[in-house]
């Protein structure tokens, strides 16, 4: 269920405005008790409803045996959490449930705290079949996990190896693309394995379940709940050097009553080999028409009298797999030799779990890095680097945006290059920006974007994702790029760090080395508890606090009494939740405030 968005405004201390759109009883009168209107307020926020006078919360506030704030987080734990992921009060209908309506509204503020809500916004639309494996939503559960999932830390928003997937109502799974293939409509769950070439652009094919594991996509239907994400949806991904394992023969056909020998290079897996066919001409029955056949030790195909694909899979003594596909005409005669399987060793469950993290909590998410990324790997680490990703980690999870270096902190650091091949790298303002951007984006260096689909009569329908580049960790760690591009850069270790100057003026500066240890460099900080504080004290009040740097000699702003009150109270309840690490009690905390019930309030 999705709820429109709903606006609050109280205009006076002691006069509420209902929003529109929940005025199905009459407003209450000026005269109403702070902590009842507390409880209005929290419930319309939370529910999406107006609350009635007859619901037992109303009551136990109006007679003073429960205080609003206590009323509020008894709203907000229906939807915490229990041991299996779902919600623990859940009724079974979504529409009327508290605590699914409590999810999802808070879902749906979390989408809008990151800069890119969603990736399938900023993804080609070939590509539209990655949102039935990767749910658009995995950075924001990540936040929803830890507010609602009890013994949660925060920090683990941005320290968690596992993604977070959503549990919903139905528990449906994504079938909303549809290809042909074997001549029977399959929907995406049916089985299919997708094989990534390596190449984009390049062939892609899927292979049918009988020879492989099953894709699970992501559920669809009203959200009831959260848990670790335990798919192993797993792409093969080539060789060391990407090579496709899927040896293609576009210049090779094999003719109608014709025979095709398949053989095994030398050196690439474990002999004796075993060929069998893996999937039928398209079109056919179940087996092969015509008197269609392979050997399964020599590998000789007998090709039958209906045009079409077929593909063979070879399987060494060890188990390991590679994959062939050709295709039968009806001509006289074959077109190429013989074929050559070099893509040992390849099975399947080797190769990318493309619903996994990368880890790092939410940063690490194929979502996140779908959404925040304009390259596609390998980058070099000049012009060609994540730092699209790296700014908007800095924005949505730190609230800095560059440049979040002085132009002092520029020329102290000597990271300004004049004689450098990259423009960029020449300015003092230019590094402002790049100084910070630049190394975080070597955390995830190694990545590149990949490509799968599902192929049928009138070609493929994409999925795409961010895996491991070729030749990783094959080059020596470097010095950043400073006077050119680096084309090693990808293959080196993923150094990386953190640079930025704080909100209170402190000049961050930590070296680390990947993702992981990115996210923790990241918990250590203030900034990342002081920024949650921010977004969430605005969430529930209306007030936006200033988390400028105040000490900045050039670009400090000048703030009113109001705004260094707020601004304290936001970094006080950051400060706090990073000793607690509870979401919980900093939302509680806020919802007792008077501001909660009066913006004016410290003004």
């Amino acid at each position: 269920m999705k709820f429109g968005r709903v606006s609050f405004y109280f205009a006076t201390a002691l006069t509420v405005v209902v929003p529109i759109g929940l005025c199905s009883q009459p407003a209450f009168a000026q005269s109403v008790p702070d902590e009842l209107r507390r409880l209005q307020k929290c419930y319309a926020m939370f529910v999406k409803k107006r609350i009635q006078t007859s619901d037992p919360l109303w009551t136990s506030v109006s007679s003073g045996s429960m205080s609003g704030t206590d009323a509020c987080m008894s709203i907000f734990d229906q939807a915490q959490l229990n041991s299996n992921g779902k919600i623990s009060h859940y009724t079974g209908d979504p529409d009327s449930d508290v605590g699914s309506r409590v999810l999802e509204s808070f879902l749906e503020f979390q989408r809008s705290q990151f800069t890119v809500p969603e990736y399938t916004s900023v993804i080609a639309g070939g590509n539209l079949m990655t949102a039935d494996l990767i749910d658009a939503n995995d950075p924001s559960y990540h936040f929803l996990y830890s507010l609602f999932k009890p013994g949660e830390s925060f920090s683990n928003v941005v320290t968690r190896d596992s993604n977070v997937m959503a549990i919903r109502h139905s528990q449906t799974q994504s079938h909303s693309r549809r290809v042909t293939s074997i001549g029977t409509v399959l929907s995406f769950v049916q089985g299919h394995t997708i094989i990534d070439t390596g190449v984009p652009g390049g062939n892609r094919i899927s292979i049918r379940s009988a020879d492989s594991w099953n894709v699970v996509p992501a559920q669809v239907g009203e959200l009831v709940g959260l848990t670790e994400d335990t798919r192993n949806n797993v792409l093969s991904v080539g060789d060391a050097n990407h090579n496709d394992p899927i040896l293609h023969s576009a210049q090779s056909t094999v003719a109608s009553g014709h025979t095709l020998q398949y053989s095994v290079n030398a050196n690439t897996g474990t002999a004796p080999f075993t060929y069998s066919l893996l999937f039928e001409p398209v079109n056919s029955a179940t087996n092969l028409p015509g008197g269609s056949s392979i050997n399964s030790s020599t590998g000789v195909f007998t090709a039958g009298s209906v045009a079409g694909t077929f593909g063979v899979m070879v399987t060494d003594a060890v188990g390991r797999k590679a994959f062939l596909n050709n295709s039968i005409n009806t001509g006289t005669s074959n077109t190429g030799g013989a074929k050559n399987s070099t893509a040992f060793p390849y099975s399947f469950g080797e190769g990318v779990n493309i619903t996994a993290s990368y880890g790092a909590g939410l940063i690490g998410t194929q979502a996140y890095l779908l959404g925040n990324n304009d390259k596609s790997g390998p980058v070099t680490g000049g012009t060609n680097a994540y730092r699209v990703w790296a700014k908007n980690v800095l924005s949505d999870l730190l609230c800095r945006t560059v440049p979040v270096l002085r132009s002092s902190d520029v020329l102290n650091l000597n990271l300004v290059q004049p004689s450098s091949n990259l423009p960029f790298r020449q300015g003092i303002s230019c590094m402002q920006c790049h100084g910070s951007m630049d190394p975080m984006a070597g955390a995830i260096r190694q990545l590149r974007v990949g490509y799968a689909a599902y192929q049928d009569g009138s070609g493929g329908i994409g999925v795409k994702y961010y895996a491991p580049a070729a030749g990783v960790n094959t080059q020596p760690a470097a010095a950043y790029p400073e006077m050119g591009e680096d084309a090693s850069f990808y293959k080196r270790p993923p150094d990386s760090g953190l640079l930025y100057r704080s909100y209170d003026g402190t000049l961050v500066s930590k070296s680390v080395t990947g993702l992981r240890e990115l996210g923790q460099a990241l918990a250590q900080t203030n900034d990342l508890y002081v920024c949650a504080a921010k977004h969430y004290y605005k969430f529930l009040t209306g007030i936006d606090a200033d988390l400028s740097d105040l000490t900045d000699p050039i670009n400090a702003p000048q703030l009113t009494d109001g705004q260094m009150n707020f601004r304290k109270k936001v970094i006080a309840l950051g400060m706090q939740l990073k000793q607690d690490q509870s979401l919980r009690s900093m939302i509680r905390s806020i919802i007792a405030s008077p501001t909660f019930i009066n913006p004016d309030y410290g003004k």
